[in-house]
C-alpha cells in the first residue's frame, strides 16, 4: 500500500503520485501535511516493513514533484511515526510524532526540525511513561506548540492530554 496525495488548486481536487517507498517497505502512509506561502509542501508519516519495522516518513514538493526526504529516528529505536507537521517558510519547519525507546515498547515524543540542510531530531520532554505527539503549529521559529496524549507514569489509570510549548527568548 502506497501513499495518497491529492491537490486541490481552485478548480478541484487531483491526486498525485506519492513517491514509492523503499523497496523494503511493505507500505507507507502520510499523516499530515502544510504547505508554506512560498509554495513549498510537506507531507509526513510512516514508512512500515518487517525488517526495518516503522520508520518516520517526510515527503517534499517544491513544485515540481512530491520526493522522499530523509527523516532520523532517534538511535536505538526501530520504530517511529510522525504525525504532524508545519512550515513557517522553506527550510523552517517541525513535524511531531513518537518513537518507541530503544524498544522497550514505550512510547517517547518524537520533535524534528529542518532548517534547510535536513530534518534533525530537536530534545523534546517525554513527561510521562508513554507519550505521542498528533499536532503542532508555530508562530515564529521559536515559538511553538505541539499536542498530544501522555498514560500515567504507574499502573493503568485515564490518558491525559499533554502540551510541549517553546517560548521565543526574552530581551
Amino acid at each position: 500500500m502506497e501513499a495518497l496525495i491529492e491537490h486541490d488548486t481552485g478548480g478541484g481536487w487531483s491526486i498525485y503520485l506519492a513517491p514509492a517507498p523503499p523497496a523494503s517497505a511493505q507500505k507507507s502512509d502520510l499523516r499530515g501535511v502544510t504547505c508554506d506561502a512560498g509554495g513549498g509542501c510537506w507531507a509526513v508519516g510512516g514508512l512500515f516493513s518487517t525488517s526495518a519495522g516503522q520508520q518516520p516518513l517526510v515527503e517534499e514538493n517544491t513544485g515540481s514533484g512530491w520526493g522522499i526526504v530523509p527523516g532520523p529516528i532517534p538511535a536505538g529505536s526501530n520504530v517511529g511515526y510522525l504525525d504532524s507537521v508545519t512550515c513557517l517558510s522553506t527550510g523552517q519547519c517541525w513535524a511531531v510524532g513518537s518513537f518507541d525507546a530503544a524498544g522497550t515498547g514505550i512510547e517517547q515524543t518524537l520533535v524534528e526540525e529542518e532548517t534547510g540542510s535536513g530534518w534533525s531530531i530537536v530534545t523534546s520532554p517525554t513527561p510521562a511513561q508513554d507519550a505521542w505527539l498528533s499536532g503542532v503549529t508555530c508562530t515564529f521559529d521559536t515559538d511553538c506548540a505541539a499536542v498530544g496524549v501522555q498514560s500515567p507514569a504507574s499502573g493503568p489509570g485515564i490518558p491525559a492530554p499533554l502540551i510541549l510549548q517553546t517560548y521565543p527568548p526574552t530581551s
